[in-house]
């Protein structure tokens, strides 16, 4: 683990991380906001080494500048510590489901084609830096993947150089979020994008292990991507414009949405094609491939050739992931 943890919750939080990794789950997922909660109890409650449901609700309390969705995550995270604790048989306070609630639906933001170009402009274009070496070839590489893939965050940054395969133009998914492998091909243009990336990466860094090369801790890397998004969507100038500032999830809604988009232009039969789409983005139930038909512009939601009664019990609410 990367962060180091120093308040009398550190052991427990540490072998928590071990715990979840040995059941096969990401051991970094709440290492941030538990390295957050270490670091409060650190400097105001050095002596505390019990899960209080005062100290909870301490630490629970919505800041000003945090969003609900991320306020709940922060529940989730210490309703998660104080359930490893009990099972170890530590007296510790377990926050209610009832009292996190549920994550506010999140309405994915589709890119016109002005966007995604001015972005990829500014991102093309970023400037050697010594205190961030690397970053302008990675940030550029890895949002063309994203975008031209569909893989969600997590399975772009988990992968492993041997994950991509140059030669039969092909990217493993490994323990995805469905704990489900899969193997995807990807365009000859893309794959040479990957193969002059990881040319120059192998000459700078040899031998490394994850395809792409990030120079910050592992548990860092999801807050890190994010943050290059932010900082190029804004140097874009597409903050003033947009009022919004999207995600890197995003980029995965935006691939399935163009996708049926030039299906629906060419005529095809999209009812047909959306389980191989649905393959392909590692969804378990066609549901949740079915839902992007509800993204698309108005036009094309309104296309006469498309039986709509059909999906319309298939349609979920999208997720937060």
């Amino acid at each position: 683990m990367n962060y180091e943890y120093q308040s009398k919750f550190s052991i427990s939080i540490t072998n928590m991380f071990k715990f979840r990794e040995s059941m096969g789950y990401n051991p970094y997922t709440y290492a941030s906001e538990l390295y957050d909660f270490d670091q409060f109890c650190l400097s105001k409650h050095p002596y505390v080494d019990t899960l209080t449901k005062d100290l909870v609700m301490e630490w629970g309390m919505k800041r000003e500048t945090e969003s609900i969705n991320m306020h709940k995550h922060r529940l989730i995270t210490i309703r998660q510590l104080g359930k490893y604790m009990n099972f170890c048989g530590k007296e510790a306070y377990i926050i209610p489901v009832d009292v996190i609630g549920k994550y506010e639906s999140y309405t994915p933001y589709i890119f016109t084609d002005e966007e995604i170009a001015a972005f990829f402009h500014i991102i093309d274009s970023i400037k050697p830096n010594k205190r961030t070496p690397f970053t302008e070839y990675t940030v550029p590489v890895f949002f063309r993947i994203a975008y031209g893939c569909g893989l969600r965050p997590n399975e772009l940054r988990d992968l492993r150089r041997y994950d991509v395969n140059l030669e039969n133009q092909t990217i493993f998914i490994h323990n995805s979020k469905t704990k489900r492998d899969r193997l995807i091909s990807i365009t000859e243009d893309l794959n040479e994008v990957c193969r002059k990336y990881d040319t120059i990466a192998e000459k700078n860094y040899p031998n490394r292990h994850w395809f792409f090369h990030m120079l910050v801790k592992e548990s860092r890397r999801r807050r890190w991507i994010s943050n290059q998004l932010k900082k190029y969507w804004k140097e874009a100038g597409l903050d003033n414009k947009t009022g919004i500032s999207p995600r890197v999830y995003d980029f995965r809604h935006n691939y399935a949405t163009r996708i049926i988009m030039k299906w629906f232009d060419a005529g095809e039969d999209v009812m047909v094609l959306l389980p191989y789409l649905s393959s392909y983005m590692g969804h378990v139930e066609f549901q949740s491939t079915a839902y992007y038909i509800h993204l698309l512009p108005e036009r094309l939601r309104k296309n006469k050739n498309f039986d709509w009664n059909k999906f319309d019990s298939l349609i979920p609410e999208v997720s937060y992931e």
